[in-house]
């Protein structure tokens, strides 16, 4: 697998997999259920402070090391086609940044994972489907609370990606609490008769 040539042994015996691609009933699914209507969830492996997921998440977002969010969407994209719960995929959406923050970053790590994925189960990525129209300030200290407020209402479905139907895949970096997702699953759900499924390539417990 091209993941594999991306990280040494060690590193990868340093990852801690959820193995929730296997499961329809995770403690992410039943969690992101509490907000919105989601129809499975899954996550890559448990975003643990200090280890070396958490380094490789930190030089995608803060050092423009871009090859992290292709190798490990690449492992994401993996585990989806070892799951029989995103066989019917109709479409991979990626949850996109404010214009502002992309072009200070360069890229959208988001877009990076959701390519990858689409390069392994050869699913259309639907890269105009959400807009963000809230530049939000980093989530990474905020409380629960702050994060939810500071989400609300942040994304729109934009006007060509209105009315669809199938089974969509919402794909984001790393979960904490949901907010993000939820903003953008409402904005989509309000828009389209969609069943809508999330990855990330970590969970924050």
């Amino acid at each position: 697998m091209p993941y594999e040539k991306g990280l040494c042994i060690d590193c990868q015996l340093q990852l801690s997999r959820t193995n929730f691609n296997l499961d329809p009933n995770n403690p992410l699914v039943l969690k992101l259920r509490e907000s919105i209507p989601i129809y499975r969830a899954t996550a890559l492996f448990y975003f643990q402070k200090g280890g070396a997921f958490t380094h490789m998440i930190h030089l995608l977002k803060y050092k423009g090391i871009r090859k992290s969010g292709v190798y490990l969407g690449n492992w994401l994209g993996v585990s989806l086609k070892e799951s029989p719960f995103y066989k019917d995929l109709t479409g991979i959406i990626a949850v996109p940044l404010h214009p502002i923050k992309k072009k200070q970053r360069g890229y959208n790590q988001s877009d990076l994972i959701a390519n990858e994925i689409c390069e392994v189960l050869n699913v259309k990525v639907y890269t105009t489907a959400l807009v963000r129209i809230k530049n939000t300030l980093s989530q990474t200290k905020a409380g629960k609370s702050k994060r939810w407020e500071s989400m609300n209402n942040a994304f729109c479905c934009s006007p060509e990606f209105k009315n669809q139907k199938g089974h969509f895949l919402l794909v984001d970096d790393v979960i904490t609490t949901g907010a993000t997702l939820a903003s953008c699953a409402q904005a989509l759900l309000k828009e389209n008769s969609i069943k809508l499924s999330v990855a990330a390539l970590g969970y924050r417990l």
